[in-house]
C-alpha cells in the first residue's frame, strides 16, 4: 500500500467518526478498532461486557482479574460494586 493510499485511508477514518460522527470500524490484522465521536456511542461501549484484547493478557500477572483485565460476569459484578 502506498503512503498517499494510506493517508486517504487514515483521512476517511478521521472524517467519518469527526465530521460525520458516525462510529468507524477498523481491522488491523486480527486487532479492531472502533473510533467513535458520539457520546451515546461511548455510553453503549462503556455499558458493554466485549472481552478484552489479546494485550490485556500480559497484564493479568501484574494486575490480577480486575475491572481493567476482566469481562464477563466477574467482570460487570465488579463493575456494578463502584
Amino acid at each position: 500500500v502506498s503512503p498517499e493510499a494510506y493517508r486517504f485511508f487514515l483521512r476517511n477514518i478521521a472524517h467519518n467518526a469527526c465530521i460525520q460522527r458516525e462510529p468507524s470500524v477498523l481491522h488491523i490484522f486480527d486487532q479492531i478498532e472502533i473510533h467513535l465521536s458520539k457520546p451515546e456511542d461511548f455510553q453503549k461501549v462503556y455499558n458493554s461486557d466485549w472481552p478484552k484484547s489479546k494485550a490485556y493478557r500480559m497484564l493479568h500477572p501484574w494486575l490480577g482479574k480486575g475491572l481493567i483485565t476482566n469481562h464477563g460476569p466477574d467482570w460487570l459484578r465488579k463493575r456494578k460494586m463502584l
